[in-house]
């Protein structure tokens, strides 16, 4: 961020800033939800601003195009998926969709951050299971055991989507197998720090 000249608007004139802000760890899906699933909307009235305008792999809490939180009932906040204009499935406000079928699994291709569901379809690919990124329309995911992935969350089972049971409606040994791994991941010392709160 930066701070413009006083009457200038030119970017290249700005005084750059930097802000650093900590706060509370906070569930995007509380843990005792996480073992039954929660439940999931897609929103049908709002639409992701395309990335054209704003680049969605960019980690900017630009949430003004997920108005679908008002589309959720209170019960369903833990999840609201947007959508193109096309109707093709994209993400949440702080999290990711990934689908998964018998023997392959999936991320949107377009629309979305990518950081936790790359993670998770690098844990969830093997021999009896293809997975990676490809267009989801939004009846892909009826059709789908459906999951949400958040860098605060990790990987969360949905129970039901627009009110009918998802197809994965508790933590199976594929769900459990990709959440325990991604939570591995975390203490791992070749891609984690500890951080010394005596110092």
């Amino acid at each position: 961020m930066g701070c413009p000249a006083r009457a200038s608007a030119i970017p290249r004139k700005l005084s750059c800033a930097a802000l650093r802000y900590a706060i509370p760890y906070v569930w995007i899906v509380r843990p005792e939800l996480q073992e039954r699933g929660t439940d999931v909307i897609v929103a049908r009235d709002t639409r992701r601003i395309p990335p054209g305008s704003v680049d969605p792999t960019v980690k900017n809490f630009h949430w003004g195009d997920c108005r679908g939180l008002f589309e959720a009932r209170p019960e369903q906040l833990a999840g609201r998926s947007c959508r193109t204009g096309n109707g093709l499935v994209t993400e949440g406000p702080g999290f990711n969709v990934f689908a998964r079928w018998t023997a392959s699994c999936a991320a949107p291709s377009a629309g979305c951050c990518t950081a936790s569901p790359k993670t998770a379809i690098e844990i969830a690919e093997s021999p009896a299971s293809r997975c990676g990124w490809r267009i989801l329309p939004g009846s892909a995911l009826y059709r789908a055991g459906n999951l949400l992935t958040s860098t605060r969350g990790g990987v969360m089972p949905v129970a039901q989507l627009d009110g009918a049971p998802s197809e994965q409606v508790r933590r199976g040994p594929v769900t459990s197998r990709i959440r325990d791994r991604y939570w591995e991941l975390h203490t791992d010392p070749r891609l984690s720090e500890a951080v010394d709160y005596n110092s």
